[in-house]
């Protein structure tokens, strides 16, 4: 994991014609993708593809992305 610290990000809507300022809070984030021996030992669970265990995870939902991350961040 890599820690990023915070900071100020400047977003636009050209349809609309207006910008605004976004603070970020500090969070983490894995310098590689997620693999699925990664994810299965994370949340306990495989992916369901044929691909190798080092290959990156493609077949899961939102929600699975969204339990992994939860998991993983509660690990560190």
């Amino acid at each position: 994991m890599v820690a990023l610290p915070s900071g100020s990000l400047l977003l636009r809507d050209d349809r609309l014609g207006t910008s605004w300022t976004v603070d970020i809070k500090p969070f983490s984030i894995c310098r590689y993708p997620v693999t699925r021996s990664l994810f299965a030992e994370v949340t306990g669970a495989s992916p369901s593809s044929k691909a190798a265990e080092n290959h990156p995870v493609d077949t899961i939902s939102w929600l699975e992305a969204a339990h992994f991350c939860n998991r993983l961040s509660a690990l560190f």
